[in-house]
Parts: structure tokens; sequence; C-alpha cells
């Protein structure tokens, strides 16, 4: 189990030995992605998570996974759409909402809940990380988690894997992406393993792998529990003759199951309570999920309830874990790596503490839906799996002074070029069922389709701007860009005072500066005629595109009209009229 910082030390360490990433895709419960920004990715690209201390720094790890050299690295992280928590996301890295109703009518009242890691190299080589921590700080740093690394050589869990996020990909060119994975690990890999990656989205169920004949003991760490504990005992655990549960405990000393079930586990002889000895620390979460038969070891997600175990009707969790065989020495040995004391006189909790703590892990949100922008069109898009609602619902999008209806974004889709800088530092939207006033139904991460053309970097002075031309490739320029937007104010127009004392220095240079630059940008736009790609890329998406000049040019005239300039009238002349030959 993993504890202290453990988790985090152990997946940089599978990073190094696994090499370049190509793939890396996440399932989570709960997402804290200001935690999974900083550390996972950076562990990602194997850079230290403590140099990343601005958005200058986040912008650069940003590029680094989505424009890497040797190709982009694909990152999603799927989570349950009521879950998350943003307050802010500084990458364009893909956060995708899953509504398990969407997944499976037996899921319509559960939570989206696996704990997966994809970790796929460039030789196609892949690793599965899966147990029961969420992409939260507390999980890899501090909690009590068990996590197992297992590197993917046979066909039968390559499939199962494939199948896994196929259950979860809406878009069908991700879809042919493991597709394609998948037919290249059936060609190679070794027919099955021992151990075998299991998951609701597949219909299976955790006590179906785990079950004998009859079992002696059973160790079950879980944290959570449902008032039908007894229930799932009596009617699906009745092989088992000693059941040993290890609950994590509250800081009262209590465990999450109501007083009155706990008060007839004590009259229940089979079951007996255990306090894990280990010193986790004060006010820590024991969150393990391990089920350990004389057989079988299974570490998921899978907690001890109804809905964990995928036993309800229609209330089902989406789960998903390893399962193993297991010897009579490595049971042995597993027993003797830890140490319980039993619980004579456990403690429960009132039903409305539970049903609270229940409550305050995910929002009440009525509706699930996605904004997407697309950076080669500066379109929005919006879809929603309540198309039947969509008609009253309004949109708050990044730089818009007004609610969008979602009607108008759905059928005819909504610009958002004149604010692109605020949307290249705010990737959040809001959705309600109201233009004005109304109720928040939904809060979510806007997913940024062809992120490498975002126009992040720029130039903070038109002198570097028309510098950085000299030679016809500004984007290679790297010692003038700084990122193309103002992270302290709204849209990262205004004019700071180091442009305004460039625009009073020495100018009698800068005539030719100014000509070589036009032509260079002439020429350049004359060999791409016929290249659409790279028009737009020259127009609109390289440091020092048409359009940032244009944008410096505007300030430059602003600046003209409101304020004395030492700058030649002339030179500015000279430079907004070649620019909107």
């Amino acid at each position: 189990m993993a504890e202290g910082l453990k988790l985090y030390n152990e997946f940089k360490k599978t990073i190094s030995e696994i090499g370049e990433i190509k793939m890396a895709w996440f399932t989570t419960f709960n997402l804290s992605l200001d935690f999974f920004e900083k550390y996972v990715l950076s562990a990602l690209v194997q850079t230290n998570p403590f140099d990343i201390k601005n958005i200058k720094d986040f912008e650069a790890l940003n590029d680094r996974i989505v424009n890497a050299d040797s190709g982009s690295v694909d990152v999603k992280v799927f989570h349950d759409y009521r879950a998350m928590r943003p307050d802010i996301k500084r990458t364009s890295v893909q956060t995708i909402a899953i509504k398990p109703k969407s997944i499976g009518k037996s899921f319509t009242h559960g939570v989206f809940h696996p704990k997966v890691t994809l970790l796929v190299n460039k030789k196609n080589e892949a690793w599965l990380v899966t147990g029961s921590a969420n992409l939260t700080l507390s999980a890899w740093s501090k909690n009590s988690e068990s996590v197992v690394f297992k590197k993917i050589d046979d066909k039968v869990n390559a499939q199962a894997i494939t199948d896994f996020f196929l259950g979860l990909l809406p878009n069908i060119s991700d879809r042919n992406k493991i597709n394609s994975l998948n037919i290249e690990w059936q060609k190679g890999l070794k027919p099955e393993a021992k151990w075998k990656f299991i998951h609701s989205i597949s219909k299976h169920r955790l006590l179906d792998y785990i079950k004998e004949d009859t079992c002696k003991d059973m160790f079950v760490w879980s944290p959570y529990f449902s008032d039908e504990f007894l229930n799932i005992i009596k009617e699906d655990l009745s092989w088992v003759n000693n059941l040993n549960v290890i609950p994590d405990l509250t800081t009262s000393g209590a465990m999450r199951l109501s007083s009155e079930v706990v008060l007839e586990v004590l009259a229940t002889p089979k079951v007996k309570l255990h306090k894990d000895l280990y010193e986790y620390g004060k006010e820590l979460l024991v969150h393990a999920k391990v089920w350990c038969t004389t057989s079988k070891l299974a570490i998921g997600s899978w907690n001890f309830t109804k809905a964990g175990l995928n036993i309800a009707i229609n209330a089902n969790n989406i789960e998903a874990g390893v399962v193993e065989d297991i010897n009579d020495y490595t049971y042995q040995a597993l027993k003797q790596s830890f140490q319980l004391k039993r619980i004579d006189v456990p403690k429960g909790m009132r039903k409305e503490d539970i049903d609270d703590e229940k409550k305050e892990l995910l929002f009440d949100w009525t509706i699930n839906c996605q904004i997407y922008v697309d950076w080669s069109t500066y379109q929005y898009r919006f879809e929603s799996e309540d198309n039947s609602s969509f008609e009253s619902l309004f949109i708050d999008l990044p730089g818009k002074k007004n609610r969008i209806s979602a009607k108008q974004v759905l059928n005819s889709g909504v610009s958002f070029y004149k604010e692109h800088k605020s949307l290249l530092k705010d990737r959040l939207f809001t959705v309600y069922d109201k233009e004005e006033g109304g109720n928040k139904v939904y809060l979510g991460v806007i997913i940024e389709l062809n992120p490498m053309e975002r126009p992040s970097v720029g130039f903070e002075s038109l002198s570097d701007l028309l510098r950085a031309w000299s030679d016809r490739k500004p984007e290679n320029k790297s010692q003038y860009h700084q990122i193309n937007y103002q992270p302290d104010t709204e849209t990262g127009e205004e004019l700071s005072d180091k442009i305004i004392k460039a625009l009073k220095g020495d100018y009698s240079n800068a005539w030719f500066t100014m000509f070589l630059a036009f032509e260079q940008i002439r020429i350049r736009l004359e060999e791409a005629k016929t290249d659409a790609r790279e028009l737009s890329m020259i127009g609109y998406r390289i440091p020092g595109s048409v359009s940032q000049l244009s944008e410096h040019l505007m300030r430059l005239k602003e600046q003209m009209i409101s304020t004395n300039t030492e700058m030649s009238s002339s030179f500015i002349w000279f430079m907004i009229n070649e620019e909107t030959k």
C-alpha cells in the first residue's frame, strides 16, 4: 500500500523505466486539476514539478506535451462529471466528463469510480497502473492506497484494457487509435498472464473472479460500506467461513457504517472487524480497496457496497482493477506483511452524517455536456447527452460579456476569435437554465481541439516582432518569445510600461528592420499561397503572425491618439500602411 510520497515516486520511477511516453490515459473519480497538471504532467515528461511556479512555466510544460519533437503526447483524463471541482486549468490536456448512465442502464444511479492509467511508449509497449488512488494530492502523497503497476505483455489483458477505453471514448479517431494499438499488441504478445484486468463496462463483477467453493479466511480493506453490508455477506459471501474486514476509521474511531448495522455485525460470528496497526498519521484516509482470499488477490476500486461490487439493480458503479492468482506461499507472505488488531467494540456513524459525507463528494448537476474549441477554426462546439433540454440552456464562455444560448452554439456555432486571448488562460464554462440569473446546472472544462495551433506565444514589443521576421522564421526566435496574454488581466491587451518605453527609443535603424520584416512576410505568404494550413499559421497562429502584428499596430495607433510619443509619426504610418496592404 502506498503512503507518504511513495505512489508519486513510484510513478516517476515507472516513467523513467518506460522511456518516452506517447500516450497517457487516466480515469479517476475525484480530479484535482491543480495537482494533476503540476505533478502528474511534469512526471510524464520527466521535469521537476517544483520548477513550475507561474503561468509561463505551465505554458512551457504544455508545449512539451503538445509540441514534442517526436510528436504530441496524447494525454486524456476521464472523470465523473459531478466529482471535479475546477478552479483553474493551465494546460490544454483533455479532461472528459463521464455520466455513468451513458455507459449503461445498470449505472444510472451509480458513479464513475475506476482509477486506471494506461501508459504507452514510442515502441508501443504498454503499462497499466490501477488501484484505489484518485488523481488528487492526498491520494498520491498521504493516503494509504493500494496500487499495482503491470506491464501489459499478454493478449487477454491488452484486449480487456482496449475494451475498457472503447466504452468511454466518444471520438472515432481516438477509438481507432486504441484499436490500432491493440492490433499490434495482439500480434506480438503472449496468450495470457496470471493476472486479469477486469472492469464493469464489460459486465465483469469482482465476486465472480474471486469466488471459491469454500474459503477459510478472507481479508478486505475498504473505507466505505453500505447498509446492505450483512445482506452482501449472507447472499454473496456465504462461501467465506471467516470474513476479516479492515475499515478506515474516522478521527472519532468510527467506521462508515450506521450504528444499527454495526450492532448487527457484532452478533455475526463469521465477521471480524480489525484496525490496521500501521501508523498512517492523524486524519489521513486508509483508502485502499483490497480483497484477499487464500488463492486470489484483487486490487482495484471496489468498496464493500452493492454499487461497488456491481450487485445492485441500477445503482452500480463503474469499477476496475486487477485480480491475480496467488499460491499458499504468497498468501502467507501477505498475511505476515500487515498487523491487525481486533476491534471488539466498533463504533458506527449516524445515517445523516454518512449521507452528508457522500453529498460532499458530488455536485448535484442536472445535466452533463461538453464545450469544445477548435483552434483550427476559432469556433465553439457544444455537445450534450441531454439534448431534450438544450434549448433552455445558456452558457458563460471565457471573454464573452453575455451568456450564449446552447441552441446557438449547437446549431450555428459561435466564434471565439475576438476573445481568444481570454480562452488561452480560462478554460472553464458554466451552464445556466436562464439567460440572466437562474440556476447553475453544470460547470465543466473546455476541451481544446488542435491545441498545437494555439497562438499562446507572441512578442512583448513590436521591435522584437519585427526583428524576429529577419529570416522569415519568427516561430524559431525563442529568445524573444513571451506568452501572448497577460495573466493578471482579463484580455492581456494593456500596454505595459516596457512597451511604452520602447516606443520612445531611437528608431534610426528601425526603418530597415521594418521594411525587411514586411518583405519577409510577403515572401513567405507568396510561397504559401497554395497551402491553406501554412497560410493559416502565418495569419493567425505562429508567434509574430499577421494577426499579432495587427494587434501591436492597433495598440500603437491608440497610443498615438491618447498620448504624446517620441516615435516618428511617419514611421508609424508606414508600418500601419504596410500591414494593411
